[in-house]
């Protein structure tokens, strides 16, 4: 008849798990933590206190002037009013007199400013202004090429399959 296991419990025995975990370990665990929190919290309320003593005695008397004995204001920045409508109107009506008239940017060099209409009109009729450094560019990049023709011929322009 096969034997009992060694580890094997009877009727009599308590099981070993119920003092793996010890709890007075726990317990000490706990209150220690506990006493290291009270202890430290006592300790930083003595140096608040000896610091506020310490500020209080090399605080500087009241000055006799009272205007000096107010906090200094600063000048902060210069805020717009909500909502801007004084201040957005101007923007407006000075946007469009510089977009709508003719007028001086830089006199002394000749620099002055056309109506936006105007200048759309030469731009569309002139074309971007063609500098050195971009022909340059556009050789290294696309090689020596021919100009392509702006104009289209009537062949090109004609549906394929005819009506």
């Amino acid at each position: 008849m096969p034997e009992p296991h060694a580890h094997a419990h009877g009727a009599g025995e308590e099981p070993d798990y119920d003092h793996e975990i010890s709890y007075r370990g726990i317990f000490e665990f706990i209150v220690g933590l506990f006493a290291i929190t009270a202890v430290a919290m006592v300790l930083m309320w003595f140096l608040i206190k000896g610091l506020e003593r310490h500020v209080a005695a090399n605080d500087p008397p009241p000055s006799p002037i009272p205007e000096a004995n107010e906090p200094p204001v600063s000048p902060g920045p210069q805020l717009q009013f909500f909502p801007p409508t004084a201040d957005i109107g101007d923007l407006h009506a000075w946007e469009e007199k510089t977009l709508e008239t003719y007028g001086w940017v830089d006199e002394e060099r000749g620099v002055a400013h056309i109506p936006i209409e105007r200048a759309m009109d030469l731009l569309a009729h002139r074309g971007l202004p063609r500098t050195g450094a971009t022909d340059e560019m556009s050789e290294e990049l696309f090689g020596d090429r021919p100009e392509m023709s702006t104009e289209v011929q009537a062949s090109d322009s004609a549906p394929e399959g005819g009506s």
